[in-house]
């Protein structure tokens, strides 16, 4: 590697949040012709919030042209070392999910890809990956966790992205993890049917605790009630049982919300989604996923002027029908959408089609 382009690299991994070290390094990679440059200006592009729907698109339609060129090149020599699935996110390999029986390979990985700091691994593997303390991101997967072990040996001092299965856990253990005193960013936590109040009640006096969390997914949390958490922007529920006010309560400053097989009907007569955008006045990603919203629900939701800030809108999995689609067809106001899903419907092949022709700036998923 000659002098210059150490020099550039060492300030991006100087400053890893700040896109413009990358910028700098992407123009000097496209005078010379190499394609990792484009890359990084593209996917720079995707994290910022400013493009219109058709740039969306276009840049997507970049980089799906890209990896199909060269993503073999790129992960050669990561694969070299371990074989796994490789994300590259701002233009490098950002996350791996290694599975297998081989060793982990992690610091050989962190030396030829120092910016690649996020892993999923399965959970039996976790005491081989605490001795790397540049690790900023864990997912565990395949297998009970004992949540006591994992906060006893959780050291990674730059954590910011934890996401944890289900597990056999003490309340105790869950408020501990819940405040535990790393830089996070992103919290999932999967309760199962043996969790109940004394669990929840543990969660939300852990979250209380902490200065700000930016994400929060929580999965089987059946009577959970309302959390509150600073600085929330983020909020996935799944399979959870709550009313619509618990959720509510913690709406105001987010910018994404996800509602997946949560029915929150109870204590209400109707599912209304209006209500999130009237009390999230940031709100731009709407996710509600076999959550009872029905063809009623959609039409009061895309006739309100406050959807024009909708840029992602999943409706998977609900029970819309052509009526739901006329109300999509008929609004004023979704101008600004990037992305609707709505597999698992019952609309009609055409009803479909009429869906896609009426949004060509956007992704359509309709299956």
């Amino acid at each position: 590697m000659e002098p210059t382009e150490r020099h550039l690299l060492d300030a991006v991994l100087a400053a890893p949040d700040d896109d413009g070290p990358r910028l700098v390094y992407a123009d000097w990679l496209n005078a010379r012709g190499d394609p990792r440059g484009e890359l990084i200006v593209l996917q720079c592009a995707l994290e910022r919030d400013d493009l219109t729907a058709p740039e969306h698109v276009r840049v997507r339609s970049n980089q799906s042209r890209l990896f199909k060129a060269h993503l073999d090149l790129w992960e050669r020599p990561l694969r070299a070392l371990r074989d796994g699935r490789y994300t590259f996110r701002r233009g490098f390999a950002h996350h791996a999910r290694l599975t297998g029986a081989a060793p982990l390979a992690l610091e050989a990985l962190h030396e030829v890809a120092p910016l690649l700091r996020h892993f999923t691994i399965a959970a039996d593997r976790l005491a081989e990956l605490m001795a790397s303390d540049w690790v900023e991101g864990l997912q565990l997967e395949n297998g009970l966790v004992d949540l006591q072990s994992v906060v006893r040996s959780l050291r990674l001092p730059r954590l910011r992205r934890l996401r944890l299965p289900a597990g056999l856990w003490e309340p105790a253990d869950v408020e501990q993890l819940a405040a535990i005193d790393r830089p996070l960013e992103y919290l999932s936590l999967d309760f199962d049917q043996r969790s109940g109040a004394a669990h929840h009640g543990a969660l939300k006096l852990g979250l209380s605790r902490r200065a700000r969390l930016r994400a929060l997914r929580i999965e089987g949390a059946r009577g959970l009630g309302s959390v509150t958490v600073s600085g929330l922007e983020e909020l996935e529920l799944v399979r959870c049982e709550m009313t619509q006010a618990d959720v509510l309560a913690m709406a105001p400053s987010l910018v994404k919300l996800e509602i997946t097989e949560s029915d929150l009907r109870r204590g209400r007569a109707r599912f209304d989604p209006v209500a999130f955008l009237e009390v999230a006045p940031r709100l731009t990603s709407l996710r509600i996923e076999g959550a009872a919203l029905d063809d009623a629900g959609l039409a009061r939701l895309v006739s309100s002027p406050q959807a024009s800030r909708l840029k992602h809108l999943h409706l998977a999995r609900n029970a819309l029908t052509d009526v739901g689609a006329r109300a999509l067809l008929g609004t004023e106001f979704l101008f600004g959408l990037r992305s609707l899903n709505l597999d698992v419907s019952s609309l009609t092949t055409a009803a479909k089609k009429r869906v896609r022709a009426r949004f060509p700036d956007a992704s359509v998923d309709a299956r």
